[in-house]
């Protein structure tokens, strides 16, 4: 298990580095969405999740840069394939500490989440970093193609049909 969470950690390592964020997260999703008929037992998952946090946490150590977010991505898409949903959490904390005229830097963290109970990244994130809202991975969600990009009978119509209906979706034609 720590061989194969070593090479998702690197995978999500450089995600993080060469994929812009949004296609990174569209990956994440569906690679840790989890169905209603692939849960697992709350034993079972408590079990599940102590052990792969704690893999996470070892695999990160030989991953340069490994930040809290590379380790919250790994653990959520390992929990997701073993039928635990769990939430990413984002948050930003001023560190008051940096300077004596009380502005300070910015803090980010990223912390895993499963019923509202941190799992991955600390108990204490909760209270001191102010969460932006939860990207859950509970479900798989996947882009719904429209029916009439479909129905195109080729490339050049499929092409032509995606054009219109993002002229469209911008404020009309022209």
């Amino acid at each position: 298990m720590l061989c194969g969470c070593y090479m998702l950690t690197w995978f999500v390592r450089l995600c993080l580095w060469f994929v812009p964020f949004a296609a990174t997260r569209r990956i994440v999703s569906r690679l840790a969405g989890v169905k209603a008929e692939q849960e697992i037992g709350d034993e079972a998952a408590r079990e599940l999740e102590k052990r792969i946090c704690r893999t996470v946490t070892r695999a990160a150590r030989f991953v340069p840069q490994a930040t809290c977010l590379t380790q919250a991505i790994t653990a959520a898409i390992l929990l997701g394939r073993g039928g635990v949903p769990v939430t990413i959490r984002l948050g930003v904390a001023r560190n008051v500490r940096t300077g004596g005229d009380g502005k300070g830097e910015l803090l980010a963290h990223a912390w895993v989440e499963r019923d509202e109970r941190v799992i991955l990244g600390g108990v204490g994130s909760v209270v001191r970093y102010a969460a932006f809202p939860a990207w859950d991975l509970k479900q798989n969600v996947t882009p719904q193609i429209p029916q009439r990009f479909l129905a195109a009978s080729n490339h050049h119509d499929r092409w032509n049909s995606l054009r219109l209906q993002c002229r469209v979706t911008k404020g009309g034609m022209g």
